[in-house]
């Protein structure tokens, strides 16, 4: 294990090289703030560990990104995970459909051709395509 909290477990699958990102129950309901901390750290956790791929498991909990928050993400997190070389990321949905829409809106087509983002609801289809 990578680093757990009591928001989210990331976990790194060394045999595929990849990371797993697993937000938990209680991710719906963080603050803004560390929901930035924490995407913060993930980018540095991708740059120490050289992974290109990652999938995210928001099944159980997801926080809902306000439309300042995915401006946020696209102009802070994205540009990182650009220059790091991700190739890969998997998203597994949540039930709830807000969430949902919360997840694709994150990125805009363009960057999720670019990065190679697929979303899920399952997570065999989604293993299977980040390891493929």
């Amino acid at each position: 294990m990578l680093d757990e909290t009591p928001y989210w477990r990331i976990v790194k699958n060394n045999a595929e090289n990849f990371l797993r990102v697993t937000w938990k129950p209680a991710a719906c309901d963080m603050p803004e703030q560390e929901f930035k901390e924490h995407l913060n750290c993930f980018v540095d956790l991708l740059r120490s560990t050289h992974v290109k791929k990652f999938l995210v498991d928001a099944s159980a909990g997801h926080f809902i990104m306000l439309p300042h928050i995915q401006e946020w993400h696209d102009h802070t997190i994205v540009p990182q995970y650009e220059k790091i070389g991700i190739k890969r990321i998997a998203f597994i949905y949540p039930d709830d459909i807000v969430k949902v829409m919360s997840l694709e809106q994150t990125f805009d087509e363009q960057r999720a051709r670019q990065l190679h983002t697929r979303f899920f609801n399952d997570m065999k289809s989604a293993e299977s395509w980040i390891t493929d």
